[in-house]
């Protein structure tokens, strides 16, 4: 090999250890906000990419009124308790979008009429409900719960 052919082998591999440093680098910096964030926010696998499955039940005890059961939601290989809950009052006729926010309340399900506010990649899309001006609400969950009661 010419003097030249190991200047730059050398150099090649000096970019090779400097490029091996940095990503090992970044994923170190990924793992640290990982972990300040807490155990649902921040991973690598947005929420809303993961397999989901919760074990409660919806329910609607009206046309403008839901609710859900007590139950395990399981979002990739992590599995929280979720709280019993409702919503009532609702407007009637008028589709309602329940979702988990880990970030703003673990243990219990959240509900807005935007669907824009469910479907981010950081939540996870539990249920779409149209309310009804008579008659119980429909509720449609998306992962693998139940509807008790509806119409």
């Amino acid at each position: 090999m010419s003097v030249k052919g190991a200047v730059r082998s050398r150099r090649l591999v000096q970019d090779i250890r400097a490029d091996v440093r940095e990503t090992r680098g970044m994923v170190a910096n990924l793992q640290e906000r990982d972990d300040a964030v807490g155990p649902h926010v921040g991973r690598l696998v947005p929420l809303n990419a993961r397999s989901v499955l919760f074990t409660g039940a919806f329910s609607a005890s009206s046309g403008t009124a839901y609710s859900w059961a007590a139950g395990t939601l399981y979002v990739g290989d992590e599995a929280v308790a979720i709280d019993a809950g409702s919503f009532s009052g609702l407007t009637a006729d008028t589709t309602y979008y329940c979702y988990w926010d880990p970030a703003t309340d673990e243990d219990l399900f959240l509900n807005t009429t935007a669907a824009a506010t469910a479907f981010r990649k950081d939540r996870v899309l539990m249920a779409t409900v149209r309310t009804k001006s008579a008659g119980n609400a429909s509720v449609y969950p998306s992962f693998g719960g139940r509807t008790v009661n509806a119409e």
